[in-house]
């Protein structure tokens, strides 16, 4: 067991006998792991009011590994999600994430860094509106997916193998045809150019709204199936 320093979010977190608390922690540097807090259920604790959701700290903690838990010795603060603050909205695209999250497989690989970036910035976001939260939530899947290599190219057509220049139609299956091979919903191609923004700015872009669902449903349903499992959360992006 060995003393580290981790950046970290809390996605989760359970009680464990009288005043302490299982944390699910999510660190930039070691990805998911477990770890106790002592008596933060406890209002003279020096943990007491640090656990909450989705908050953002330096974890100094005895790390015993990803298969048991570590042991937490002290909590800093860095960012503290309030609902109040920041509306519903934000609450259900930060708990879609979380999901992706933990059916995903970043504990242990190299993407743990550039998730957990894009994750603290959205956390940082201001008060989102239901269609903001949509978009942003097709954002972290798209990524989500592309790191994990199930996403196709979007630049060839999967039947003939010619370059696709101009609309793809696109299948529930998420398999890219040319306009020539096949009909179905057309996206326009250079719409997938736009995943290279920022979040902040991706949010600027101009889809229609039954456009951004109907892509945001079939990346869920390739999400789904590539990891055998629902997202539970997917009911909350389109409430």
């Amino acid at each position: 067991m060995s003393i580290i320093s981790e950046k970290a979010i809390i996605l989760r977190k359970y009680s464990l006998y009288d005043f302490d608390e299982i944390l699910l922690l999510f660190g930039s540097t070691y990805g998911l792991f477990k770890a106790t807090s002592k008596r933060s259920r406890k209002n003279n604790s020096t943990f007491f009011g640090k656990t909450g959701i989705f908050t953002e700290g330096i974890f100094v903690l005895n790390f015993n590994g990803y298969d048991n838990l570590s042991r937490i010795k002290e909590i800093s603060i860095l960012n503290r999600f309030q609902i109040t603050d920041k509306g519903v909205q934000n609450f259900y695209i930060l708990s879609f994430f979380s999901e992706l999250i933990l059916k995903s497989i970043f504990e242990k690989n190299s993407f743990s860094l550039k998730i957990f970036s894009l994750f603290e910035r959205i956390l940082s976001f201001k008060k989102l509106n239901s269609f903001e939260k949509k978009s942003i939530a097709l954002y972290v899947i798209y990524w989500i997916m592309k790191m994990e290599g199930i996403l196709p190219s979007f630049n060839k057509c999967l039947i003939c193998g010619r370059k696709i220049e101009n609309d793809i139609v696109l299948k529930d299956d998420l398999i890219p045809i040319c306009t020539k091979c096949g009909d179905g919903k057309k996206i326009e191609k250079n719409f997938f150019n736009h995943f290279s923004l920022p979040p902040e700015k991706f949010l600027t872009v101009d889809i229609k709204e039954k456009d951004l669902n109907y892509l945001l449903n079939i990346l869920i349903l390739k999400f789904e199936n590539f990891a055998n499992k629902k997202l539970n959360s997917k009911e909350l992006l389109f409430s």
